[in-house]
Parts: structure tokens; sequence; C-alpha cells
């Protein structure tokens, strides 16, 4: 991915598309990302799929051996991933790429982490739109402020992958206008949300919600 010369291109039909990480063949030692081969038909790919393709020209053996190029393709990723880490840049990938889907608390620099639970969703529900789905982040619920009720007690886990959502959640509620009275969160010490199963058997309801027995 080498430094770009060209004039920064502008977006005024705000229009976002989706991103493809690319990585070329070649077995670590011929071939680029400018190749004929590749850089052809990625041109073709990104005009038939309306979508914004990074190609990774990652270092080649015998000058850098392995595992040098697997080391350029994950910082490849990583950069791609984090449009805001790079202060803007790239205005070309920041103006273009669709990043609705945005990275909720920790989950911007643990990919792998959020690549898992992004998968685990769409396996549970395959018809899902995403992990914006309202289903599974209630923030983007229009009737998110609605709630019916006057107190919520949010557990999560300490070291869980959806503990960053989990204070996201509290966060939002408390912030959207919501009727209701107070917003409690609970975090256990514990490596996932087993830790629920425990405390809504200690949980009671009462009449203005659950109460810590």
């Amino acid at each position: 991915m080498p430094e770009s010369t060209a004039p920064k291109p502008q977006n005024p039909t705000h229009k976002k598309l989706p991103l493809l990480i690319y990585f070329h063949g070649g077995g670590f030692c011929i071939e680029t990302a400018f190749s004929p081969t590749y850089h052809n038909y990625l041109n073709s790919l990104a005009a038939e799929a309306n979508a914004v393709i990074v190609s990774v020209d990652y270092r080649r053996a015998p000058e850098y051996p392995l595992p040098i190029a697997y080391d350029d393709s994950w910082t490849a990723i990583k950069w791609a991933a984090s449009p805001s880490e790079r202060g803007g840049d790239e205005v070309w990938l920041n103006d273009y790429v669709d990043w609705d889907e945005e990275p909720i608390g920790k989950e911007g620099s643990n990919i792998m982490g959020k690549a898992l639970t992004d998968n685990r969703w769409l396996f549970v529900c395959p018809s899902s739109s995403g992990s914006d789905d309202p289903l599974v982040n209630p923030v983007k619920d229009p009737n998110f402020s609605k709630l019916g009720c006057e107190k919520v007690l949010v557990c999560v886990a300490e070291k869980d992958l959806l503990r960053d959502r989990g204070w996201y959640y509290k966060e939002e509620l408390e912030n959207s206008g919501w009727w209701g009275g107070a917003v409690e969160i609970m975090e256990g010490k514990t490596m996932c949300s087993i830790c629920l199963i425990l405390l809504v058997k200690m949980l009671r309801p009462c009449s203005r919600g659950w109460l810590l027995s």
C-alpha cells in the first residue's frame, strides 16, 4: 500500500461502499499488488461489485522471508479497519467506505474478537443485517428510549467479548431521554457471561423492576 500522490477525491453523493481487502498470490516470492494479473482483475471487480478494494503490497521472499508477509498483511488489515487511528490521512478511504457498523468500546482494537462476535451472530441469525441489527444492538432500535420499565440492571463479565456492548447499552440508555429512573451495571470478574445465569437466579421481580436478592 504505497502512499498516494493523487489528489484526494471527494464524495459529493455521500454514497458509502463495502470494503474488500485483497492479498495477491505468488507464493510470497513473486508478483506484487501492481502486477497486471491482479491489478486489472481488481479494477473490474471494484466496478462490478461497487466496492472499495485495498490491495496489499506485502514484502516478499527471499529478501523478506516469512513471516514478514504475514505481519505486513495483518498490519494492513488493522490499518484498513481502524480509520479513526489514521487521523484522517487517507481521506479517500474514510470518505467512501461504509463504516456504519462502528466498533463499540475495545472492539476497534480487538479485530479478531469482533470478527468472532459478528460471525457468531450471523450464524445464529443468518437473515440479520449485521451487528447493528436491533436484535443484537438494541441501541439502534428507533423505540430504544421508550423502554417500558423504570429501572434497568445491566450485567456484564469483565473478560467477555460483549462486555463493552453492555457498557455501551447502559451509557446510551442514560443519554437517550429514557423516561425511567436508574440504570445500574454489575461487572463480574469472570471470563464470560455465564455469570448472567447465576445473577438471574438471584434476581427476583418486584412491581417496578428487578431486585437482587
